[in-house]
């Protein structure tokens, strides 16, 4: 017995943009996105967006803040951010739903350690 596909009926395409700009006080970074989805009755939709702040307060440690969200989910994300080497990251970090829905803070697993860069282009729930 064959199966088939279980998932998206259509072609999903997903742009987006961003700005950065960096201050004596840290660095915001803005960015939205925008989705077509072919097997959707509504076929553009709102994608993702998202305001993220960056300090680093020493060589070893940066602190990052982001609001970031999709529709009706929105997330806070707070994160220490100690810097073993230049290419490795260890996070320390809570996450917690800004959503009617939740009610209670949740800690985000992640790999422990990292790309220092991947805050700026994961999307929640792909880390």
């Amino acid at each position: 017995m064959r199966q088939g596909l279980i998932g998206t009926s259509g072609q999903e395409v997903e742009l987006g943009f961003g700005v950065t700009r960096g201050f004596r006080w840290g660095t915001l970074t803005a960015r939205a996105s925008g989705l077509y989805e072919g097997g959707s009755d509504t076929k553009l939709a709102f994608g993702e967006c998202a305001v993220e702040y960056l300090k680093r307060v020493s060589p070893g440690w940066r602190l990052f803040a982001a609001v970031q969200g999709a529709e009706d989910e929105v997330t806070l994300i707070t994160e220490a951010q100690w810097h073993l080497t230049r290419q490795r990251v260890h996070p320390l970090q809570p996450g917690a739903g800004l959503d009617a829905e939740r009610d209670a803070l949740g800690a985000t697993a992640r790999d422990p350690v990292r790309d220092p860069y991947a805050p700026l282009f994961e999307r929640r729930g792909e880390a």
